[in-house]
């Protein structure tokens, strides 16, 4: 059986640790020797950490898509499209983000299946209109017209509470070990009323994909969030 991790992950990058910066790195590196990975990166906000991370890594990685927004993409899958989408509504005292806050979207290729990734950093401290921004990215996937793919928006949403219906989210545990909340998400999008059932039967007749375990990287404890790894089954 060959093995799919996807990955979120704020790394909180704000000034060069060797040490963090090396932790990191290690971790990468592991998740890149699986079958089939996507990680997402939020956070990297250091171009000296950056620049010392990527260069030890021996994969693909996106570029960035604006200059003001810290997302990456690692991945070994094929790579159709990616660009940058601003989000329409943002809140007056957004000179916190220069005005930038929006999301990169990408459409990768497993097979013959399509799969759609949603990377977004939201506000952490104001963080009311979250949901808002969420159902903007769903009001993008449904205006264009790709509800046949699989849909996963990942990043820190800093929603404590995630509003809309069709958005699954499978981790319950904490992700900020400072504030004790569930910063960091992975959700599923998918066009009906979701649930778990109908989203394990979803991968698996559409997708030839099984959920497998669903881990919460607490050894990464040495930073403020921890990453969160889905791991799939490909069953061909």
């Amino acid at each position: 059986m060959e093995e799919f991790i996807i990955v979120t992950y704020n790394c909180r990058l704000n000034y060069f640790s060797n040490y963090k910066c090396n932790r990191i790195l290690n971790y990468l590196l592991n998740i890149t020797k699986s079958n089939y990975y996507i990680i997402c990166l939020q956070g990297m906000n250091d171009y000296k950490s950056n620049e010392y991370i990527f260069n030890h890594l021996n994969i693909l990685i996106i570029p960035k898509l604006n200059k003001d927004i810290n997302l990456y993409l690692l991945t070994n899958l094929n790579i159709d499209t990616y660009k940058y989408y601003k989000f329409t509504l943002l809140p007056p005292y957004d000179y916190l983000s220069k005005g930038n806050k929006g999301f990169h979207y990408y459409t990768l290729s497993l097979f013959d299946y399509k799969i759609n990734i949603y990377n977004t950093e939201l506000y952490e401290n104001i963080n009311l209109i979250n949901n808002d921004l969420l159902n903007e990215i769903v009001t993008f996937i449904i205006s264009n017209n790709y509800l046949n793919n699989l849909h996963l928006i990942i990043g820190s949403l800093y929603c404590h509470k995630i509003k809309l219906k069709r958005l699954l989210d499978l981790n319950k545990k904490l992700t900020n070990i400072d504030t004790n909340e569930i910063d960091d998400n992975i959700l599923f999008y998918i066009s009906s009323k979701i649930n778990n059932e109908y989203l394990t039967n979803f991968l698996k007749n559409d997708f030839n994909l099984k959920i497998n375990e669903i881990i919460i990287r607490n050894e990464m404890n040495f930073s403020q969030n921890l990453p969160i790894e889905i791991r799939l089954i490909i069953e061909k």
